[in-house]
């Protein structure tokens, strides 16, 4: 999730979701710039924001209201839910699994799935 959103989701400037960002990931002795990413504002400027996972997020969460803390919570679980309509195989037998049961479905579209 980035810090744009979270800051759009809590209500708050976007400037001091990163500050608490950065003093979170300093007391965590982690590499601030491993979450860093550039983005393009809205008059074409290069700015920065991070890209948290989600234990990033939950642990930056700890420190706001419960009504911010669940508007970020639902929208995990909104991100959540899309990522696992997008599966991808890890491994090339998962693969062939996957494309004979879909070669199966086209084949007997009306047949039920197992």
């Amino acid at each position: 999730m980035s810090s744009r959103e979270i800051a759009e989701l809590t209500e708050k400037q976007h400037k001091n979701v990163k500050r608490d960002i950065e003093k979170m990931l300093v007391d965590l002795e982690e590499d601030t710039l491993s979450f860093e990413h550039i983005y393009l504002d809205s008059i074409n400027r290069q700015q920065t924001e991070y890209l948290l996972e989600r234990d990033h997020t939950e642990c930056l969460l700890i420190g706001l209201c419960a009504i911010h803390r669940m508007r970020v919570i639902k929208r995990w679980h909104e991100l959540e839910e899309l990522a696992s309509q997008f599966f991808i195989p890890q491994t090339y037998p998962e693969a062939l699994r996957i494309a004979a049961q879909r070669a199966e479905e086209t084949q007997h579209p009306n047949s039920l799935a197992s």
